[in-house]
């Protein structure tokens, strides 16, 4: 996809580096690392799902069905571009996508007895967008496994760059599907914590757990996406880069969804247009600075709607398209969340009349805290790790980057 998408050949790396590569990539330990990622995300897709199928259509929550239904057309049509580009059989993908999601229905409306609308038409639905999602990894194991049986050189280096696209390939899929489905979601349940009473015993009870799971785990697609991205330059990343790299998204992340999610819960309406302001300053801010891509043979139309995809993934984190540098963007965009941030909990600090003064001051306080942690972060990876990789980011010529 780095060609398809970004105009650009993945960079070649020679013989002997390859052979290392290869015994580091293509093991069999990379082979169970992602068949065990794709079943707890398999498990946890059911698992959602089996709650979502055990409601009525009135009871749901309707501004999450319609962010999932968005997402999950968002992320279809990106999934069919890339198969029809790179030739894949992406029909299979979808059988067994609408296989698993017959299945799973059938046996949730046996077994529980579900029944209703909901549960028949909307609900498999959301399962089957997603589940296409999940199953892309398919063609990831699929390259993985000619490649470890190759017998010539040259067709163990085919399915090899193969494999690394195939990677970046789900990485920007899963990444889009972060963005525009979980995050948002994230913001949604972050308005019904703070609509309510709050305390100490709340923020820190069980009920948080998942939550808290489900925006690791969003930070590590992120950082997954950036690792794929590095291997397609031949940039090896270590592991304690990554852990860096995680921390970084993590703490910038968490302060950003709360923020959205306390202006969200003073007022939806006045929210509503500072966000839709956001997304089209954004919108248009990309549609200028970036060139159209053979993604979507350079049409105009299309490199509008693009540009707007990523406008909503602006709201939260900024993406490297075709840049040579981001510092401009960083102090630009963390200056700007930072004054929105601080102006959100602070209004919220007012406003609020449902919970205790020592509950907000600490809630206040650790999400300013997390967040300027998150800054740290990003300057001792910058300053630290990044130069260790290589060379910089402007000097590789990155296609694309999230950062």
């Amino acid at each position: 996809m780095a060609y398809y998408l970004f105009n650009k050949d993945p960079k070649l790396m020679d013989p002997l580096e390859l052979k290392g590569k290869l015994r580091e990539e293509v093991s069999l330990l990379k082979l169970a690392t992602l068949f065990a990622v794709a079943l707890f995300q398999l498990c946890t897709i059911f698992k959602a799902q089996d709650q979502l199928f055990a409601t009525s259509f009135a009871d749901n929550e309707i501004l999450t069905v319609v962010i999932s239904f968005i997402s999950g057309g968002i992320t279809f049509i990106f999934n069919a571009r890339i198969s029809i580009l790179k030739k894949e059989n992406y029909c299979g993908v979808i059988f067994l996508a609408f296989l698993c999601t017959l299945i799973s229905s059938t046996v949730l409306s046996v077994c529980r007895g579900y029944t209703g609308v909901f549960t028949q038409s909307i609900a498999p639905l959301l399962q089957f967008l997603q589940l296409q999602n999940l199953f892309r990894y398919m063609f990831v194991c699929e390259y993985a496994i000619r490649c470890k049986k190759a017998t010539c050189d040259e067709e163990q280096k085919k399915n090899y760059y193969s494999m690394v696209d195939a990677e970046a390939d789900v990485a920007v899929v899963f990444l889009l599907d972060c963005f525009l489905r979980e995050v948002p979601q994230k913001v949604v349940h972050v308005v019904r914590l703070l609509q309510g009473h709050i305390d100490i015993t709340t923020i820190l009870c069980l009920d948080q757990i998942p939550f808290i799971i489900s925006l690791a785990l969003q930070s590590w697609t992120i950082t997954s996406y950036h690792k794929n991205i590095k291997n397609q330059q031949s940039n090896a990343i270590s592991y304690q880069t990554m852990a860096v790299y995680f921390l970084w998204n993590l703490c910038v992340l968490l302060p950003r969804i709360i923020c959205i999610g306390a202006a969200i819960s003073l007022s939806f309406f006045y929210t509503s247009i500072a966000i839709t302001i956001h997304w089209i300053a954004y919108t248009f801010w990309l549609y200028g600075d970036i060139k159209p891509l053979k993604f979507y043979n350079e049409s105009r139309i299309w490199h509008f709607l693009f540009c707007s995809v990523f406008g909503v993934v602006y709201l939260f984190k900024p993406v490297n398209l075709q840049r040579e540098t981001m510092r401009n963007v960083y102090v630009c965009f963390y200056a700007i969340s930072f004054v929105e941030n601080t102006s959100a909990l602070t209004v919220w600090f007012i406003s609020d009349s449902y919970s205790s003064l020592n509950c907000k001051i600490l809630f206040t306080v650790t999400t300013t805290v997390v967040f300027i942690l998150g800054i740290l972060i990003m300057i001792l990876y910058y300053k630290t790790f990044e130069q260790k990789i290589g060379k910089t980011e402007e000097e590789n010529d990155i296609e694309i980057c999230i950062v």
